[in-house]
C-alpha cells in the first residue's frame, strides 16, 4: 500500500514537471537561441560559454523553483502535511518575524500616543505660566503695592523723595 502511494506521488512530481516545462519552454528557446548567438560569435572562449551555460542552467532552476512553489500555493498542497513538515522552519520563521513585526509596531503606536499627549500637557502647562506670570507682574506693580499697603492698613508710606547715595571716605583717603 505504502509503494502505491510513493508511485502515486511519483506520477504526480511527473505530471507537474511535464507542466512546468511547457510553461518554461519560453525561456528554453531564448536559452537555445543565446547559445547559437554564443557559437556564432567565434570569439567568445570556452570558459566564456561554460559560465554563461552555467548562468543559464542556474536561472531555468531558479524559474523552475518559482514556479512549483507557485503551483503547490493553488493546488491546494500547500496546507498538506509533507509541505509543512519539508518546510517547517521557514514557516517558523515567517511566523516569528511577523509576530516580531505587529509587536514593534504596536509599541512605536504607543510611544507615538504618549509623545503626543505629553506634547499636549507641556503646551497646557506653558499657557498656565504664562498666566500667573502676568499676575505676578500686576501685583509686582507700583499702584498694586500701594493699594495692597491701604488695605492691609499698614503704617508704610510711599518715599515722596528718592534715596540718596552716602559715600564713605576710607582711611587712605580714598573713597
Amino acid at each position: 500500500m505504502a509503494e502505491n502511494e510513493k508511485i502515486e506521488e511519483l506520477k504526480e512530481e511527473i505530471i507537474s514537471l511535464e507542466q512546468s516545462d511547457d510553461t518554461t519552454s519560453d525561456v528554453v528557446s531564448q536559452e537555445q537561441e543565446e547559445e547559437t548567438n554564443i557559437e556564432e560569435e567565434g570569439s567568445a572562449t570556452e570558459e566564456d560559454k561554460k559560465n554563461k551555460k552555467k548562468e543559464k542552467r542556474e536561472r531555468k532552476n531558479i524559474l523552475k523553483s518559482i514556479w512549483n512553489i507557485i503551483k503547490t500555493i493553488f493546488m491546494g498542497r500547500i496546507l498538506s502535511v509533507d509541505f509543512i513538515i519539508r518546510y517547517w522552519k521557514t514557516i517558523l520563521t515567517a511566523l516569528f518575524i511577523s509576530l516580531f513585526y505587529i509587536s514593534n509596531r504596536y509599541a512605536c503606536q504607543q510611544s507615538a500616543a504618549r509623545i503626543k499627549r505629553v506634547e499636549s500637557e507641556i503646551v497646557e502647562i506653558r499657557y498656565k505660566s504664562l498666566g500667573m506670570f502676568t499676575r505676578l507682574k500686576t501685583l509686582q506693580r507700583e499702584d498694586s503695592i500701594a493699594k495692597l499697603i491701604r488695605e492691609s492698613n499698614l503704617k508704610l508710606e510711599i518715599p515722596k523723595h528718592p534715596p540718596y547715595t552716602i559715600n564713605a571716605i576710607k582711611e587712605n583717603g580714598k573713597e
